[in-house]
């Protein structure tokens, strides 16, 4: 359906073609683990597809092979994905309370991004802490070893 408006054509049409964002096929799934979202491993998943009922049905899964994670991926009749969901947890019990929860696939991809960022940031917190230094100094009265910003000796009293 067409409709002329101040001279320009505006097309009605709904466009039903599949959203490119929203399904994604079963082969390029994996892009979206490339780094789990519980533990944090980068390139750790693996795609199984398993036959049940003697090869009628196949159910799709990507797991984790450091944590243990296993995450079911239901697809639809041509073999698109829309979401995930965890169907065992981490072997350190990490993601239990997102059991049998389905998610798009988005969210497990952001929840992986989000943990390895903070996992980044971790590493480089503790090399800062490792590289300050306590310089200690000796007191030329009582001979005892004191912090080089305090200005006199917390033992005796003597300034330096």
């Amino acid at each position: 359906m067409r409709s002329l408006l101040l001279g320009a054509t505006v097309d009605f049409r709904i466009d039903l073609r599949r959203p490119r964002m929203l399904e994604i096929p079963l082969k390029d799934v994996k892009p979206f683990f490339k780094v789990c979202p519980l533990c944090h491993e980068k390139d750790a998943m693996d795609v199984k597809v398993e036959d049940h009922w003697g090869g009628l049905s196949q159910k799709s899964y990507i797991s984790c092979r450091e944590c243990g994670a296993r995450w079911s991926l239901p697809t639809d009749l041509s073999g698109y994905v829309k979401t995930a969901q965890l169907v065992s947890a981490g072997k350190d019990g990490k993601g239990a309370d997102l059991l049998q929860i389905e998610h798009p696939l988005g969210f497990w991809q952001r929840m992986a991004l989000i943990g390895l960022k903070e996992r980044q940031e971790k590493v480089v917190r503790e090399r800062e802490v490792i590289v300050k230094e306590i310089v200690k100094i000796r007191c030329p009265y009582c001979h005892k070893l004191y912090d080089e910003s305090d200005n006199k000796c917390p033992n005796c009293g003597a300034s330096r």
